[in-house]
């Protein structure tokens, strides 16, 4: 009874975590892009495509996101090992988590920029240079 407990408190508090990521992510993205709303604006008065002013953002949030998980799963595979060694019976850790995980986060990440930045760049330039 107790595990089932301790099991759902840690799938609630995943979820909560999750939230709370996408919802930083999104303010981050959003911040950024009304910071950078002038800049954009120049760049699609310049010629700049819709695609590459998502790419631009998309980019710019790819290589944090690739470097975190070089450094995290070699180091969450560690700890996991480790703490697992104080049972007395031990689950396997599968190598094929790590990589879904950063396939399912890199996914949330990328949609969020994608929406985000297309929301500015598929605006006319012409109002975000006027008013500032």
């Amino acid at each position: 009874v107790d595990e089932f407990r301790f099991i759902s408190q840690v799938k609630l508090f995943a979820i909560i975590c999750i939230i709370i990521t996408i919802i930083g992510v999104f303010s981050l993205t959003m911040f950024e892009t009304e910071y950078r709303r002038k800049e954009i604006g120049i760049r699609k008065v310049m010629g700049s495509s819709v695609g590459a002013v998502v790419r631009l953002f998309a980019v710019r949030y790819s290589v944090p996101l690739v470097v975190s998980f070089v450094i995290a799963a070699p180091l969450g595979y560690w700890l996991s090992r480790q703490w697992l060694q104080s049972f007395a019976e031990h689950t396997p850790i599968y190598w094929w988590l790590f990589p879904l995980s950063f396939v399912g986060v890199s996914a949330v990440v990328i949609l969020t920029v994608v929406a985000q930045s297309w929301r500015v760049a598929t605006e006319n330039p012409v109002e975000s240079i006027k008013t500032e």
